[in-house]
């Protein structure tokens, strides 16, 4: 249960450290981006998570709960990455097309 707890502190203070800094770092950096990408661009992960939990949910019975939360954390992992690694990007559209595919990941 404790892991559980803190893999879900984890992703949680991921998602709130984005969606803190995300707006100045657009504005500052890729200012041809408008403010309802940047919020279509913090709402990819809500989205993400509302259509993808209910197959997961089925599919966690199967596959079993440990190996759902390794496999979870993992994804969380290389999509923090990829997502860091987004203002590599020189074009604006490039970094908002990496982005809103990590945040989907």
């Amino acid at each position: 249960m404790a892991t559980l707890l803190f893999c879900i502190a984890s992703a949680d203070t991921l998602i709130l450290n984005v969606a803190a800094l995300l707006p100045t770092f657009v504005e500052k950096n890729y200012p041809s981006i408008s403010s309802l990408s940047v919020g279509l661009l913090m709402a990819c992960y809500p989205i993400a998570f509302l259509i993808t939990a209910p197959f997961i949910g089925s599919k966690m019975e199967k596959l079993g709960r440990k190996n759902c939360v390794i496999v979870g954390m993992l994804i969380i992992s290389v999509a923090t990455l990829t997502f860091g690694l987004a203002p590599l990007a020189i074009k604006a559209k490039y970094f908002f097309l990496i982005s809103a595919l990590a945040r989907l990941l």
